[in-house]
């Protein structure tokens, strides 16, 4: 858990996301960081942050975050991770990949990120999230692979997913918040 000075430096909102992205400059013992994240700044302060709860961190923390470029940004492999497996759990049971499950029969459906411009045509191989292997019209249990090319930031901003998957993310975040 991190918990250091904190001052919230830009929020960061993105539509059609309910997921709230804030900057906060924390200085620590180790120096100046900026982490994103979706907590408030208020339980920041109370609590400091888990690792799952960090998005990702500036690389350089002295140029301005309104600059933030996909270049200055390192994504949290820890929060990665927990995308990754709350996106397994829930994923078969989301009526998007339930309903491309029925038409797709066989093969795959790509999980796509809703920040891609135009998700029926080409899309960017940093936009596909990751896969779930479909038989029969429906999602194999337990065959989600994800995308090592998903770019979690992007020149196009902070990944988004569909308000289903976005409010399993939030609640998961919720419950191993409160576990402490």
């Amino acid at each position: 858990m991190f918990s250091a000075s904190w001052q919230v430096i830009e929020i960061v909102a993105m539509q059609p996301t309910i997921l709230n992205i804030i900057l906060v400059e924390v200085r620590a013992e180790d120096g100046l960081h900026i982490y994103a994240t979706f907590s408030t700044p208020e339980a920041a302060f109370q609590r400091g942050l888990k690792p799952e709860e960090i998005i990702g961190e500036l690389i350089d923390p002295t140029v301005h975050p309104a600059a933030l470029k996909p270049t200055n940004f390192a994504r949290n492999a820890t929060f990665v991770d927990f995308l990754h497996r709350v996106i397994a759990q829930y994923g078969p049971s989301t009526p998007g990949l339930l309903a491309a499950a029925r038409q797709q029969r066989e093969g795959i459906v790509h999980l796509i990120d809703a920040r891609t411009l135009a998700p029926d045509e080409a899309v960017p191989l940093e936009d596909i999230i990751g896969v779930f292997n479909v038989h029969d019209g429906r999602i194999t249990h337990g065959s989600y692979r994800r995308n090592p090319d998903h770019r979690i930031f992007s020149v196009r901003g902070f990944f988004q997913l569909e308000e289903t998957r976005q409010q399993h993310l939030l609640d998961e975040l919720a419950i191993l918040t409160e576990r402490e």
